[in-house]
Formats: structure tokens, C-alpha cells, sequence
């Protein structure tokens, strides 16, 4: 559990904002962010706060830059960029799930700030969708088909915690269970078709089952 930059009181669960002293508090970055020079500000503005983005250094280097809010502490990555700051932070998946940190993420993530609703993308102005990120990751995040994607504070921290914890490869696995459960069924209808032909047409039913396993083996 995260305590307060403030006053150093602990962070009610899926909050950034203390209930004591009413801070919204800062959980995404570990260090001090560097505001990047005026030439690569952008004007966008806040879908929650209605104020100018700022556009920060998040490389240490000027080589990649985002948009975050001063005042509520949302980010705003254009299209490609999340992709960017997770392999440049080296965020990497572990070999296997660790299910019971990747419930208690899911228990305690930090993005109930705000009711559920759409938001404006900043800059189009246009709705974004809501998506989840991942299977079971607790994460909705808000894209623009065309700009980018908006995280609200606290989401990205969850998002490096779930990788850690191995959320893509539980990802994968309830992709596989439920294309393994797909094709059963499948073959199951398709043996239900061929148990009611006559004989003569058995050796045809059972060459589309072998084939049907076949193709699952190689989606799999």
C-alpha cells in the first residue's frame, strides 16, 4: 500500500487522493519528472481537469516525450508511446503467472477516482472508447482510435505491477483454454453431424474431425 507524498498517511485502497489531507498523490514515476522544453509543448488539454497538459521527459534523454496533467496527474501517450516507455523501462514479463499478486492488483489498483464514464480525447476532443488492458488486469484504459491512449494517475503503476506479475502470460493462457473449449465443441458438433450419416459416409466425418484437430494444433 501506497502512503501519501503529503503527509505520509497510507492511501485508501483504489484511490491516489488521501483521505486526510485530500493530496492527489503522485504514484506513476519513481523520480522527478523533467518538463520539456516550451518548442515540444503541445496544446492538449486535460479530459478531467479542463487545464493544459504538460509535455514531459519521461527518457532523461529527449527522446520521448508525453503529456501529463499538473493538477490530477493523468497521462496521455500518443499512439505507440505506452509500447515505447515499457520497453525503454525495461518492463519484462516474468515466465510465469503469479496469480495470487495479479487477484490482489486487481483488489487494490489505484483508478476509482473518477465515475465510470467517457472522457475527450485531448486532442480531437472527440469520446475515446474504453478498453481493457488485458485479461483480468483490473485496468480500463481510454484510447482515441487516432491519437493515443489516457490513463488516469495510478493506472500506469498497475499496469508495469501486472506485467511483473505476469499478466500477459495468464493472458495467453485464458486465450488458449477458451480456444481449446471452442474447437471441442466444434468437433463435438461435427461428430453429432457424422454419428447420424450412414456408413458410407463415415470415413468422410472422420476426416473433417482429424482435420479440425488438426488446424487446432497448429492455432495453438
Amino acid at each position: 500500500m501506497a502512503n501519501c507524498k503529503n503527509c505520509g498517511a497510507p492511501l485508501i485502497r483504489k484511490t491516489t487522493v488521501c483521505g486526510y489531507c485530500q493530496t492527489v498523490n503522485d504514484v506513476d514515476f519513481r523520480r522527478p519528472v523533467t518538463i520539456a522544453p516550451p518548442e515540444h509543448q503541445e496544446q492538449r488539454i486535460c479530459p478531467r481537469c479542463s487545464c493544459s497538459l504538460l509535455t514531459i521527459d519521461i527518457s532523461g534523454s529527449g527522446t520521448l516525450h508525453i503529456e501529463r496533467c499538473g493538477h490530477c496527474f493523468g497521462i496521455f501517450f500518443d499512439s505507440g508511446e505506452l509500447e515505447s516507455f515499457l520497453n525503454a523501462a525495461k518492463v519484462s514479463e516474468t515466465a510465469s503467472a503469479d496469480y495470487h499478486r495479479i487477484t490482489a492488483l486487481v483488489n487494490e489498483n489505484f483508478h476509482r477516482d473518477y465515475p465510470v464514464c467517457y472522457i475527450k480525447c485531448p486532442v480531437c476532443k472527440q469520446l475515446m472508447n474504453r478498453v481493457n488492458y488485458g485479461r483480468k488486469s483490473g485496468v480500463v484504459i481510454n484510447k482515441c482510435a487516432a491519437h493515443g491512449i489516457w490513463l488516469d494517475s495510478g493506472v500506469l503503476h498497475h499496469i508495469v505491477n501486472w506485467i511483473d506479475a505476469g499478466g500477459p502470460v495468464l493472458e495467453r493462457e485464458q486465450k488458449t483454454n477458451h480456444l481449446e473449449q471452442d474447437t471441442e465443441y466444434q468437433i463435438w458438433k461435427m461428430k453429432q453431424k457424422t454419428d447420424s450419416w450412414t456408413h458410407a459416409n463415415d470415413t468422410d466425418g472422420q476426416s473433417l474431425i482429424t482435420i479440425a484437430k488438426a488446424i487446432f494444433k497448429l492455432l495453438r
